[in-house]
């Protein structure tokens, strides 16, 4: 009968440790979700980052472009055509 006591008491052992195994299993499950997820936002953040610097530059060529555009134009206006192909060659 103690025999019997003591397998019954280390299956009772097993089965509770199987049981803890389970949830430190599903913790770690849930802790890799979590990091997972917190990745992603911080990628995402850094990728709006990078989306906000380039708009910046886009706005930056465009202005440049368009005062490059006006400033040839006024250039050639004020100088005579015969001039400005002298300066060419």
């Amino acid at each position: 009968m103690e025999q019997n006591g003591a397998v019954e008491a280390n299956i009772k052992d097993f089965q509770r440790t199987g049981e803890q195994a389970k949830a430190v299993n599903d913790a770690l499950n849930h802790l890799l979700d979590l990091n997972q997820k917190y990745a992603n936002i911080s990628e995402a953040r850094a990728a709006r980052k990078q989306a906000e610097a380039t708009s910046k530059q886009g706005d930056t060529m465009l202005v440049f472009t368009i005062v490059t555009i006006v400033f040839v134009r006024i250039h050639a206006v004020n100088q005579p055509l015969s001039k400005t192909f002298a300066y060419a060659f």
